[in-house]
């Protein structure tokens, strides 16, 4: 009983005024944005870059929440159903907020980048919620360079958790813009295709950039050798992507027909058909 007079206390304490436009406040726009129909949408949408920036201190702090163990426990406990009502928003209202901070970064795009060193600093908190909501965020931010050179950073940095490090590169991956500055992030993590726990993240990495063959194509077929199926299936797929400049790759990609991986054995010959689909019917002395 303590426990939740003291919560409730809490709860209702007065609170730094959040940031408002049109007399609502910016958690109230971003559920707007979550949950509304396409007319409230594209107005809610338009509120939140209305406040912009100044909504940034909020959406950090929003989103450094990570849920404690007790809090976890209570919540999914038979006892949680007796807690108050008011108590229990209180309770969740973190989480929520946690969630429209993402959402709120999602909307906010490129404005959001003065908070890129935040989003820094907060992965750090791996495995906590906090720092995969950080990455979600450095994420959208694709077209800003310090986004994806933080990303990258995070990837490649030896030093961090395997976890996080695989998802850095799986976001890398995944970046609109990172074409044009692929001359600098494709040498950074090529090393970590060495690295068995971020082979597979970084091969993936690696067949969705546009790498040049005298580059790609040796680096592809050694992955496609991996001990590795997952790694072997995306080495193949980006071969295939090639054409007919991965010819030196043949001779493993009619290895890889015979992979003991299934998928592997079908992205082969897929890749096969594209670069020299005579080598399936006449051999490597058909070329």
């Amino acid at each position: 009983m303590c426990v939740l007079v003291g919560i409730g206390v809490v709860a209702f304490w007065p609170n730094e005024k959040e940031p408002e436009y049109n007399g609502k406040k910016l958690s109230e726009w971003i559920e707007f944005c979550r949950g509304g129909d396409y007319s409230q949408l594209q107005s809610a949408q338009d509120a939140v870059r209305k406040i912009g920036t100044n909504g940034l201190p909020w959406l950090v702090k929003w989103m450094s929440y990570d849920t404690p163990k007790w809090k976890t426990q209570l919540l999914a406990s038979t006892s949680y159903r007796l807690v108050p009502a008011p108590i229990k928003n209180f309770l969740v209202s973190p989480i929520l907020r946690a969630q429209q901070a993402r959402q709120g970064f999602f909307v906010l795009g490129t404005i959001a980048s003065p908070a890129i060193p935040d989003l820094v600093r907060m992965t750090d908190r791996w495995p906590g919620e906090s720092a995969r909501g950080a990455l979600d965020a450095l994420r959208v931010l694709d077209a800003e360079p310090d986004a994806l050179s933080a990303l990258v950073a995070i990837a490649t940095n030896r030093s961090k958790p395997a976890g996080i490090r695989q998802l850095a590169m799986y976001a890398v991956a995944t970046l609109h813009f990172v074409e044009k500055y692929e001359s600098w992030v494709v040498p950074a993590v090529l090393p970590c295709l060495d690295e068995e726990p971020m082979a597979e993240s970084t091969v993936r990495a690696l067949a969705s950039f546009k790498i040049p063959p005298d580059i790609g194509v040796p680096v592809l077929t050694k992955a496609a050798a991996s001990k590795s199926a997952e790694v072997r299936v995306w080495a193949v797929v980006a071969l295939g992507r090639y054409g007919s400049q991965a010819t030196p790759a043949i001779p493993a990609l009619l290895h890889a027909i015979h992979d003991s991986d299934p998928r592997v054995q079908q992205e082969a010959v897929d890749a096969l058909k594209a670069i020299a689909p005579e080598v399936l019917t006449n051999g490597v002395k058909g070329l």
